[in-house]
């Protein structure tokens, strides 16, 4: 399985992420696309090694001395952060970002917000006349 034939949750943004922290060398993906920077590691009942983006935690009784119970915070799974692929820094920048088609709706959108961005601007730019 290969995440470069899935899309990957706003690459765009991962890519200039990776261009303004050079400390980042490796990203992890889920099988959904989604990244994380860091990973976890747990041994699953047969002893394999399975890797998460995120873990949860409970908390677990380790020790009881006489009515009193002490508790210690116990790492476990977060199957919706499973990581399945992990690509290197190099490889992410070198993917190309697909450009989307703007919808007709959000271009009429786009429109009427940039026409009345140039009336405010005129607006403000008749009370700064007014007020040197």
């Amino acid at each position: 399985m290969s995440i470069k034939n899935k899309p990957i949750a706003d690459l765009k943004e991962l890519q200039e992420t990776l261009i303004a922290c050079p400390h980042i060398q490796e990203v992890h993906f889920t099988s959904k696309g989604l990244h994380y920077f860091n990973k976890y590691e747990l041994d699953d009942e047969d002893g394999n090694k399975r890797y998460f983006g995120y873990l949860n935690t409970s908390l677990e009784v380790y020790k009881i001395v006489g009515e009193r119970k002490y508790f210690k915070l116990k790492s476990i799974e977060n199957p919706k952060t499973e990581i399945v692929e992990t690509l290197s820094r190099k490889q992410i920048l070198a993917l190309k970002v697909a450009d989307e088609p703007i919808s007709k709706k959000d271009q009429k959108l786009v429109d009427q917000l940039s026409a009345e961005n140039e009336s405010l601007k005129a607006e403000l730019e008749a009370l700064k006349s007014k007020s040197a």
